[in-house]
């Protein structure tokens, strides 16, 4: 059932070894950069034991108790859903998900005022030093849930505004043609290379971001079919 428990802190995974050395501060600060914290995870006895409410989980389906399915339809999607029910990214793994970045916000997966952040290599007096910066915000949203997004320099400063983005190739190619510092940046897994910071919480790559509410509809899904067969309304 993957239903360890689950870090309230999605880092990148190389996150966990950057340091701002001390005679660079100044310089760290000026670049507007984030370091992602690393919290270890809470023990927390397993989900699912009380799947006795009807719904057997699955290969797909995790088999939460009926209450809590109820509770989603009602208050809608929430990118934290996973961390609110102490469940591990495993459950994410049995699929790859292919929505695109506007389903993500229509859904309310991705919303307005998230910032994009991304592992960057930038110089310092000690020499290299990988962190973790921000590189673009969604703006606004249009009648078709497709995003304006902000991309920003080294310093925080707007260099480029991104209208109706169609997806997360399109920031970073952006990128790479304002910033020559990431000339060389391999763009061929783009969801991976983005860490989505929403509401104050890292929420982790833009890929979990987007496999997470997958995830949900398969879970909601799974739900509504068990209504039918069981007659409840």
């Amino acid at each position: 059932m993957g239903a360890a428990a689950s870090s309230n802190v999605a880092a990148p995974a190389s996150s966990s070894h950057v340091a701002a050395p001390a005679s660079s501060s100044s310089h760290v600060a000026a670049r507007r950069l984030r370091l992602v914290p690393v919290v270890a995870p809470r023990p927390i006895a397993p989900l699912a034991r009380s799947v006795n409410a009807g719904i057997a989980p699955t290969a797909l389906t995790l088999g939460l108790p009926v209450a809590k399915y109820a509770a989603f339809a009602a208050q809608g999607y929430s990118n934290t859903w996973l961390n609110d029910l102490h469940l591990s990214d495993e459950c994410l793994e049995p699929f790859v998900s292919k929505h695109k970045l506007d389903l993500l916000v229509q859904e309310g997966a991705l919303k307005i005022g998230d910032e994009l952040y991304m592992e960057v290599d930038v110089s310092v007096e000690e020499g290299e030093m990988q962190v973790v910066e921000k590189v673009a915000k969604i703006i606004s949203v249009n009648a078709r849930s497709h995003p304006d997004v902000e991309v920003y320099d080294l310093r925080g400063n707007v260099i480029a505004t991104i209208g109706e983005c169609k997806g997360p190739t399109e920031i970073v190619q952006e990128l790479k043609r304002r910033r020559p510092e990431l000339a060389g940046q391999d763009i061929r897994q783009p969801w991976k290379l983005l860490f989505v910071y929403s509401g104050g919480r890292w929420m982790g790559t833009l890929k979990k971001v987007r496999q997470s509410l997958h995830r949900w509809q398969i879970e909601m899904a799974a739900w509504r079919a068990w209504k039918d067969e069981n007659g409840v309304e």
